[in-house]
């Protein structure tokens, strides 16, 4: 039992207060306690120790403080995480202020405090030059302790996957409403990188301003995986996808890679609740990519992998300043064929009514108000995209019924197309060619297309199945065969047979189109201009497949292939099959090919290389013609920014290409008339809403070219 004594002038000891804390949190509460807890928060603010014995001797002690646990290093001196030795052998004890608690969330795996040292000495900056005053304290509980308490911690020293921390055995409040001032970060001339700057500021509260130059990767976006809200910074340069110039295992790209990794920085709230986050990032809604950040203040953090800043006050708009206005979306010029192509990031519509898919299950906006959003959004899009010909990735898989999702979508854009005679219809095969004599694909989500009767003729649409992922053992790795003994099949079969088997291409829509436009006054078809274009969704580089083996990339492992992502040998048997089949086909119906849609490979790895690349043994390669255009060329921002959409080109339709555009959009009017139908477009409606983020509903950018 803790001994209540008095100081001379009254002031009650400090760790009677703790103790008093510690009761309050097991709920044994009596009437003599209350009356303790209250003396004790009239008398303690501003108190310092007026009791002797070992815990006071250790808190006023100089000999340990918080930049002595951090070191001028990226790792705590006290640890030596190289000879895997994460923990410090004894317990140390240290004084600080608390500037912010955190709950233990999905998207902050754990719970505490971070607190900061009120002062530094002279000689502890000649000493520790390079050591963050601040430090995170692991706390199971975090009872009364708040945001302005000066504390007294005594725990082990841990690195936790690169965050210095204290693991609390004792902590004791030492006065209350103690605030410290956000230090403002400079760049030091040893430092390397972004990263090394904020070694230097870990577990600190700071403040960002205008000389350090953050630039916006990725706009405002929900991580479905942590839970968090975030804004992606890249320090003095856009980061750009290293496989977008540069080919894999390359000096450069290694070098570029290394680069972005450690200049970036994620903005987020300190709050656990998605609601509270996005009240406190809300104003970034407005950003886009190249906009600067600046006097951002919130405490620096080490999670995942990556430095984030905690938000702890809400953003306004002078913490933004925008960078350019956004390219306008050239003009298509008469005569002349269009042919576009958008990702619609999970545009479903069964659970709004619509038809149901082969699945049964639904993905992307569950919320009426946002789907009616997003439904404005894609209409407004592709109505002012202007195209002959577009095409769809991640459409609803629900067949080509009134109720199916490509069919609500073409009547959407249509009613934002006053010249009927411009409408759209759906590229829709033979029924004897679909899953089930209905569904496009087997899975969630399909590939579709619209194109305008009035300037193409559909002659035929036809499904390609790409290759599947069925192989021999022989060409599993032999690493995964140690796991079970000799049959590495076994392993296969037990861990990843249910799951992989279903990971597999989308199946390629090809659609044989014809150009009908007039010839004076008369419309003809020109079988001289004869497409036929392959609208594609190759596997994505998340989940792994069976062929990343071939890649000596384990199939249970987390990590993913180092270089192209998983899947890669499967996307390389897609783009050589893909090649191949257009070939055998351009000469069967005397076309001309064009390959579009997400290919999920960035323009210099190798699937892409395949497609574009002219070898003395080939005899048909495609053009990329986004590749000379370098500045404002990426679709797609997940850490960098690159491409994984395309319209590639065969050689002899090169020549008659006019333009090309990735539309990178930032602002876009849209028009609703309440849950039934979209107004014509026309900015001065009575319910027009300007988007600002569109990103918020879809995750890609579309694409066009002009042929003559």
């Amino acid at each position: 039992m803790t001994e209540l004594k008095f100081a001379n002038d009254l002031k009650v000891n400090c760790l009677l207060k703790n103790a008093i804390k510690r009761t309050v949190n097991s709920n044994r509460i009596k009437s003599t306690v209350q009356v303790l807890l209250l003396l004790c928060v009239l008398f303690c603010s501003d108190i310092n120790f007026v009791q002797a014995g070992d815990n006071v001797r250790l808190c006023d002690s100089k000999d340990m403080n918080i930049a002595k646990i951090q070191g001028n290093f990226n790792y705590s001196p006290l640890t030596k995480p190289k000879d895997k030795k994460y923990k410090s052998d004894n317990e140390v004890t240290v004084v600080g202020v608390i500037s912010a608690t955190v709950i233990e969330s999905v998207g902050f795996n754990r719970s505490g405090f971070f607190m900061q040292m009120e002062v530094r000495s002279k000689q502890l900056n000649v000493d520790f030059t390079y050591a963050s005053s601040g430090i995170f304290v692991q706390v199971a509980e975090l009872g009364l302790f708040n945001a302005g308490d000066k504390v007294c911690v005594t725990g082990v020293a841990f690195e936790n996957y690169g965050m210095t921390s204290l693991i609390a055995s004792d902590i004791y409040v030492l006065a209350n409403k103690v605030y410290i001032r956000a230090a403002n970060i400079n760049i030091a001339l040893r430092d390397r990188n972004l990263r090394d700057t904020l070694e230097r500021y870990e577990g600190m509260l700071v403040n960002i301003n205008r000389f350090v130059n953050l630039l916006v990767t990725k706009p405002l976006h929900f991580n479905k995986r942590y839970q968090r809200v975030q804004l992606l910074l890249s320090y003095e340069q856009l980061n750009l996808h290293p496989h977008s110039n540069n080919h894999p295992n390359s000096i450069l790209a290694q070098n570029l890679g290394h680069k972005n990794k450690y200049n970036r920085l994620y903005i987020e709230s300190i709050d656990t609740e998605t609601t509270k986050q996005r009240a406190k990032l809300g104003v970034f809604e407005s950003i886009h990519v190249a906009d600067k950040v600046t006097n951002l203040m919130g405490i620096i953090d080490f999670r995942f992998g990556q430095f984030r800043l905690l938000l702890l006050n809400p953003v306004t708009e002078k913490n933004i300043i925008h960078a350019h206005e956004e390219e306008e979306l050239k003009p298509k010029q008469a005569g002349n064929i269009r042919i576009a192509t958008l990702n619609v990031n999970n545009y479903f519509v069964s659970h709004f009514s619509g038809d149901v898919n082969p699945v049964g299950k639904v993905r992307g906006i569950k919320k009426p108000a946002l789907q009616q959003k997003k439904e404005a959004v894609l209409a407004a899009i592709i109505s002012r995209l202007n195209a002959d010909f577009i095409g769809l990735m991640e459409i609803e898989n629900n067949g080509f019924a009134d109720g199916s999702a490509i069919q609500r979508l073409k009547r959407l854009v249509n009613g934002k197309i006053k010249n009927i005679d411009d409408h759209y219809q759906v590229v829709e095969p033979k029924f004897d060619e679909l899953y089930q004599k209905k569904f496009l694909d087997t899975g969630l989500i399909s590939v579709g297309a619209l194109y305008r009767p009035n300037r193409l003729t559909l002659e035929k649409a036809f499904v390609l199945e790409l290759p599947k992922q069925y192989l021999r053992e022989a060409c599993f790795s032999k690493a995964g065969s140690s796991l079970i003994g000799k049959n590495p099949k076994i392993w296969i079969n037990k861990r990843l047979k249910r799951k992989v088997d279903k990971i597999k291409h989308r199946r390629t829509l090809m659609a044989i189109l014809t150009d009908n436009s007039m010839n004076n006054g008369t419309r003809r078809k020109d079988k001289s201009k004869r497409f036929l274009i392959a609208v594609n969704h190759l596997k994505s580089k998340g989940s792994a497949c069976r062929l990343d083996n071939l890649e000596n990339q384990h199939l249970t492992s987390n990590k993913r292939v180092v270089n192209q992502g998983r899947c890669n040998s499967y996307r390389i048997m897609a783009a050589t099959y893909l090649k191949q089949q257009m070939f055998k086909l351009s000469q069967q119906y005397r076309t001309k090919g064009v390959i579009l849609g997400d290919l999920n490979s960035y323009s210099k790895e190798q699937p892409l290389q395949i497609l574009t690349n002219l070898k003395p043994d080939s005899k048909y390669a495609y053009i990329n013609p986004f590749s000379k255009q370098r500045n404002n060329n990426w679709t797609y921002s997940f850490k960098d920014l690159g491409s994984l959409d395309y319209i590639l080109i065969e050689q002899l339709l090169y020549k008659s290409l006019i333009q090309q555009q990735v539309w990178q959009i930032k602002q876009l009017p849209i028009a609703i008339l309440g849950s039934k139908a979209l107004l014509p477009t026309d900015t001065n409606c009575d319910r027009c809403e300007v988007i600002n983020n569109i990103s918020l509903f879809l995750d890609h950018y579309p694409i066009v070219i002009d042929l003559k």
